[in-house]
């Protein structure tokens, strides 16, 4: 009996610190150095090589509309979506989309072959040391953010998006 109080009492606490921590959060997201980025503010710029070995600054898109996307090849939901995602990217990429995958987990060769796996055309960015990730207080994949042409941060999304969930987002950003 006293084992079943003990699992109660502890579910209420993490669900309750998890609660409180959303909570806590509403559209906000600070790094330790004092960078805020908050929904309807700037988003804040990072510089990432990609599986290319290339650095990729987030600015150097500015005057298109930016998917900032978390993900990493063992979230089975992330690889189900990539494939959407793509589709959205091709189709909308030349009326200035882009779409910045973020990895958060996988050495770069890892992030680089699920990418040939998914035939993914748009850039795979690795984020060796969660600096970005932490920056954007980002704590689950999948997690999308969409950053207008002046990049300013406009929404914050969890988990699966649909193409048609994608162009929604982007109605008003191309």
């Amino acid at each position: 009996m006293k084992r079943n109080n003990l699992k109660k009492i502890i579910a209420v606490f993490l669900i309750s610190g998890l609660l409180g921590f959303s909570l806590s959060q509403e559209g906000c997201y600070k790094s330790s150095d004092n960078v805020t980025t908050k929904l309807g503010g700037p988003a804040t710029d990072f510089t990432l090589m990609d599986i290319n070995n290339k650095d990729v600054r987030l600015s150097d898109f500015k005057g298109k509309a930016v998917m900032l996307r978390f993900w990493s090849s063992r979230c089975p939901s992330c690889k189900k979506e990539m494939p959407v995602v793509e589709k959205a990217y091709r189709k909308l990429k030349d009326k200035g989309f882009v779409v910045l995958a973020v990895n958060i987990e996988d050495p770069k060769e890892v992030a680089a072959e699920t990418a040939k796996k998914l035939d993914l055309s748009f850039p795979i960015l690795i984020d060796k040391g969660m600096t970005v990730t932490k920056l954007y207080k980002v704590f689950a994949t999948p997690t999308s953010f969409f950053i207008d042409k002046n990049g300013v941060m406009k929404e914050k999304v969890l988990g699966e998006l649909s193409e048609e969930t994608i162009s929604m987002y982007l109605e008003g950003l191309i």
